[in-house]
């Protein structure tokens, strides 16, 4: 019996390590599984487990070590297989995650996990084809999860299958209202589907069959948003709401309303009810630090964005929007970290390039600010404020022909900017210019004749 003691309180301790892993409490989770290993130094599933706490809390390198060990010492463990896959992914080491997630499904075809995780890999090789099928699998395996739903709509999405798109998406936000991820992607798909008229419509017959499907208003006031009707959209909102007052889904997005309209103590009301209904809602938390970013209450800001960071630290937009709360806080390098590691998360994050050429301008790296600006404009060209940025860095650069450049085009695109007229205009001044020799022609007081 004695022997058989240190492997029994050895695998108490992995059981509660592993508990807490679950719990997404990563320290404690690891006190437990290392104490675990300590005992029983062989136990492949303790060792898969801290691998996959460390995976969690983005350690990939430790994470490697322990997923290699606990797979030299079980071949066939299929968690650990698609772990690794997972983490190999993280490191876009695609070959790598694909390779084990096809021995992870060679052992268990039934894995759903393994499934989801290869479907993603397909997606991010462009695989597009054999990602359907592998996310076609796992929802057949359950209809039920939310992350699958959402994965396989944002790759129709890609491939400009819009309305399967939007069907997968409104099933996953259905059956998670907190994912942000998913809300982003459905008003991405409705955007570039264009059709907002036949939304509404098919959102009417709804609510006239169902006069108390609360979903349905938030789905046509989410429609009303995106074509920038705030009223009809808070009407529908407030609708939800009456018929449940507890609909995180309802409740954040009039706030997202509200914030689009500039209310934003309304706003703020909203999002802190729906952090008050839900502790762990990231898409509130985040949404709240943007809002008190622009109320320049900054330390509240970086609390709410440090918040949604730790409940998911691949949070792309929060991690961009603490960036650029330290940017306006004058704090560059902590800007710079925030905004390299959304890159890192995902290099398609349009909306932070300009923010980190804003960053490297402030900080004088005037050519990496100038990289950054550029692409911003490659991407959208009627950006005015990447090319307003653009210019203030060509004026800091003394290259004032390309700065007035780029302001006039500011000027063009956003003429109500005052501040875009005042830069032009201090430059002429520090040239010796005359202004009018830029200017642009303004039409806002004119009369049709």
């Amino acid at each position: 019996m004695t022997e058989k003691r240190p492997t029994l309180r050895g695998r108490i301790r992995a059981v509660r390590g592993e508990t807490y892993r679950k719990m997404g409490r990563y320290d404690q989770a690891l006190a437990h599984l290392n104490r675990a290993i300590e005992l029983n130094p062989e136990d492949a599933s303790a060792i898969g487990s801290r691998g996959r706490t460390y995976w969690a809390m983005d350690r990939y390198v430790e994470a490697l070590a322990d997923l290699n060990r606990a797979i030299e010492l079980n071949p066939e463990d299929v968690s650990a297989l698609a772990s690794r896959g997972y983490t190999y992914w993280d490191m876009e080491r695609y070959g790598e995650a694909l390779a084990d997630f096809n021995r992870a499904i060679e052992l268990d075809p039934g894995d759903a996990w393994a499934l989801a995780g290869r479907g993603e890999t397909y997606r991010a090789m462009g695989r597009y084809d054999e990602a359907l099928a592998d996310f076609d699998r796992g929802i057949e395996l359950d209809p039920e999860d939310a992350w699958v739903l959402a994965y396989r709509g944002e790759t129709y999405r890609l491939v400009e299958r819009y309305d399967e798109a939007l069907a997968d998406f409104n099933r996953a936000i259905e059956l998670r209202p907190e994912d942000a991820s998913a809300l982003v992607r459905r008003r991405e798909t409705i955007r570039e589907m264009g059709r907002y008229d036949q939304a509404l419509a098919d959102y009417d017959r709804v609510i006239e069959l169902d006069a108390a499907n609360a979903g349905a208003f938030v789905g046509r006031g989410e429609i009303y948003q995106a074509m920038e009707r705030y009223e009809e959209a808070l009407a529908d909102f407030d609708r939800a709401i009456e018929l449940d007052a507890t609909n995180t889904w309802a409740i954040a997005s009039r706030g997202e309303t509200y914030q689009e309209m500039e209310r934003y103590d309304q706003a703020l009301a909203d999002y802190s009810r729906v952090i008050e209904l839900d502790a762990a809602n990231t898409r509130a938390i985040a949404s709240r630090g943007e809002i008190y970013q622009e109320m320049e209450r900054y330390e509240e800001a970086l609390a709410d964005f440090d918040r949604a960071i730790e409940l998911d630290a691949t949070a792309t937009w929060a991690i961009a929007s603490r960036g650029e709360t330290y940017r306006e806080m004058g704090r560059y390098e902590e800007a710079l970290a925030d905004f390299n590691r959304a890159f890192e998360l995902n290099p398609d994050l349009d909306w932070a390039i300009a923010d980190r050429g804003e960053t490297f301008r402030a900080m004088g790296r005037y050519e990496e600010a100038l990289a950054d600006f550029n692409r911003a404009i490659e991407l959208d060209p009627e950006d005015a404020w990447a090319l307003a940025g653009r210019g203030e860095t060509y004026w800091a650069m003394g290259r004032y022909d390309q700065a007035l450049a780029d302001y006039d085009r500011a000027i063009e695109l956003d003429p109500a900017e005052d501040e875009f007229a005042a830069a032009r205009t201090a430059i002429c001044l520090l040239t010796g210019r005359s202004d009018t020799d830029h200017a642009v022609p303004d039409n806002r007081g004119t009369k049709a004749t």
